[in-house]
Formats: structure tokens, C-alpha cells, sequence
């Protein structure tokens, strides 16, 4: 198991990385976050009512950088989600 420290990651914010996982720091970027509940399979359904509050409010979407899909919720039925997409 990689440790930070131990010269292999270069940061010590990360603390233990499981083995065959690496760290990923995601700049700061302005979100749109819409949150959703219920079968991930169903997410997709849920993007475009992001999108359009995006551009409603006047912001433009930034497809370049990472969206993100936050889970603080996952089983088999029902997950806990945080879609944010990257805006300015």
C-alpha cells in the first residue's frame, strides 16, 4: 500500500492510498449541483434539468473540465447523489 510521505504520491493530504488506487485532486471550478435520490440508472434523466437551470441563469457550461457525480448514498435501490457540473 502506497503512504503518503513515502515519496510515491508527493503529498501527505491524501493519507493511505489502497494499493492500485492514486489520488486525484479536482481544481476549484464553480458548480451547478443538483441533487438526486433514487436508482443510478436514472441519473441520466436528471442532466438536462441541470443543464437548463445552467443556462437559464445565464451561466455557460465548461464541457472541458470534470463533472463531477458525488455519491454519499449507494445500494442496490436507492443512491444519494450530487451532480455538479462545471460552470462560469
Amino acid at each position: 500500500m502506497a503512504r503518503a510521505g513515502d515519496g510515491l504520491l508527493g503529498d501527505d493530504e491524501y493519507g493511505e492510498i489502497p494499493e492500485g488506487m492514486v489520488p486525484l485532486s479536482v481544481p476549484a471550478q464553480k458548480y451547478a449541483v443538483i441533487e438526486f435520490r433514487g436508482h443510478a440508472s436514472q441519473i441520466y434523466h436528471v442532466y438536462p434539468h441541470l443543464h437548463q437551470w445552467v443556462d437559464e441563469n445565464g451561466y455557460k457550461r465548461v464541457s472541458e473540465r470534470w463533472k463531477l457525480e458525488i455519491y454519499s448514498k449507494w445500494s442496490k435501490s436507492k443512491d444519494h447523489v450530487h451532480l455538479c457540473e462545471p460552470m462560469f
